[in-house]
């Protein structure tokens, strides 16, 4: 898995930069030595636990070892003695984005507890759920930590095209007299055929589980998503890291001889 051997790749760089031997990195994870010589071998996962103890004691922020530092327009580059590993950059399918907006408005913009905010998540969920269960980017939307939350750096320029060409319309909502919520209502309907039936799957699923929070309650949900954890703030959310989350937020079903396995 790629994710595995760019974490293992990079330990191993932060140990022979400072000079640790195996057995005293064994010791902050509360490992035995073998156990660790299995991470930076590519046999054993890394929990994120201890990728937070191993963060720590290095002193440098956990998003480190899901990132890259050389990149192109559509690949980031890692680089080893023996290999060249590619990992794949979204790109945002703008039509399917649309529709699966369109469709999102359908089901949850008459209710009350709709907002912008509920729909950035929605949309996050939807693309990384997808990834993490296929290994294959859905909408392909690319999300930053925004204020400590997940946003998809292509809706603003998807809301602004389907306004004009009367797709959608928006309304300001004032609540409770303070806060005004951007609320957005679906003029036409969406087009399904551009959806196939597994991200429909993930789609009406993502819906169902979150469609009826409120923008404090799913911000407080996804909070805890190892992807959104491992990143910094305004930093882009790297989907490869759906592999590490929790089992509360995991969808795929891992089996002991899966590569992705916790």
């Amino acid at each position: 898995m790629i994710l595995k051997r760019l974490i293992a790749q990079k330990l191993a760089d932060l140990r022979k930069t400072f000079w640790y031997s195996q057995k005293e990195l064994s010791k902050v994870l509360w490992v035995d030595r073998v156990v660790y010589t299995n991470i930076e071998s590519w046999l054993r996962e890394t929990k994120v636990d201890e990728l937070k103890k191993l963060a720590d004691f290095f002193q440098i922020q956990i998003e480190y070892f899901f990132t890259n530092e050389k990149n192109t327009d559509h690949y980031k580059i890692i680089k080893d003695d023996k290999n060249e590993i590619r990992v794949s950059i979204p790109t945002c399918q703008e039509e399917k984005f649309k529709e699966v907006f369109l469709y999102i408005l359908e089901k949850l913009s008459a209710k009350p507890s709709f907002s912008e905010t509920v729909l950035h998540k929605i949309l996050y969920f939807c693309d990384f759920d997808y990834y993490e269960k296929y290994e294959e980017f859905f909408i392909g939307s690319r999300y930053i930590r925004n204020h400590q939350w997940p946003t998809s750096k292509e809706l603003i320029k998807i809301i602004k095209g389907m306004k004009e060409k009367k797709e959608i319309k928006q309304e300001n909502i004032h609540f409770k007299n303070w806060h005004t919520w951007r609320k957005y209502i679906p003029l036409r309907k969406a087009d399904l055929t551009k959806i196939n039936w597994a991200e429909k799957e993930i789609l009406d699923n993502v819906i169902q589980k979150l469609g009826d929070m409120w923008a404090s309650r799913i911000s407080e949900y996804v909070h805890w998503d190892v992807p959104r954890i491992s990143t910094a703030d305004q930093a882009e959310i790297p989907y490869e890291a759906v592999f590490y989350r929790s089992p509360q937020y995991s969808i795929r079903d891992y089996e002991e001889n899966d590569d992705f396995s916790i």
